[in-house]
């Protein structure tokens, strides 16, 4: 298997720009779930200094 096969092909980003609208707000969601997932157990245990509630917010 070659090289290239393994790279994503960013082309279609260059090209289109509403596929590219789309890349990039795929991304910002996903970066955004993220960062909730780790903010709300913290604000939780700041504000409750509770494991347990920490525990129930976390899924």
């Amino acid at each position: 298997m070659n090289q290239k096969s393994w790279l994503i092909n960013l082309s279609l980003l260059k090209t289109h720009p509403a596929y590219r609208a789309v890349f990039i707000a795929r991304f910002i969601s996903i970066l955004s779930l993220g960062l909730l997932g780790v903010a709300v157990p913290v604000q939780i245990q700041m504000l409750t200094h509770s494991s347990w509630l920490v525990g129930l917010s976390s899924p």
